[in-house]
């Protein structure tokens, strides 16, 4: 059995850095990293086309493709939590 006591200031710390990394530096990434890498996609693309139309704009709309954008910006933070738990998960404690 887990016996697990959380540390709710820590987690809400770490939630908060992850979610705004999520919803500013990381769309950046991905752009720049597009264009550095010569991805054809990103090549004709303006950066403030690819913020108001395919990551930030869809928001608004509802459905899958506002999901799926949620998803993409909620990225760093499922990443780092998923990795949180499988390092307490094989830490052996």
């Amino acid at each position: 059995m887990l016996s697990m006591k959380i540390d709710w200031s820590k987690e809400l710390w770490l939630s908060l850095l992850f979610v705004c990394v999520g919803f500013t530096i990381w769309p950046l990434m991905c752009y720049y990293g597009g264009r550095a890498l010569t991805i054809e996609y990103f090549q004709d693309m303006h950066l403030r086309d690819w913020a108001e139309n395919r990551v930030y704009g869809p928001l608004a709309d509802g459905g899958l493709r506002s999901l799926s954008r949620l998803l993409f910006l909620l990225g760093p933070y499922f990443t780092m939590l998923g990795l949180r738990i499988l390092l307490y998960k094989f830490s052996g404690k």
